[in-house]
């Protein structure tokens, strides 16, 4: 995935009911399991930070991750 393909962040909080914080804190809490776009975005070129991008496989992560939050987890025993 390019910077310029995948799923803007925007997009993703409003399909997961949340707010982008929530989903730029848990791309940072889970950012091992996404993909480096979506976890921690830097240009290959630059070395500067890039705008989040998300890969399908990303969201449905995410997806995981909220019903385990909504089940009573917690980000560490996620």
């Amino acid at each position: 995935m390019t910077p310029s393909t995948g799923r803007r962040p925007a997009e993703v909080a409003r399909e997961l009911g949340v707010s982008s914080s929530t989903l730029r804190r848990w791309s940072k809490q889970f950012g091992d399991l996404l993909s480096s776009e979506a976890g921690t975005p830097t240009s290959q070129f630059s070395g500067k930070i890039t705008h989040r991008r998300y890969a399908s496989a990303d969201v449905e992560t995410l997806q995981r991750v909220q019903g385990l939050m909504q089940q009573g987890l917690t980000a560490e025993e996620i």
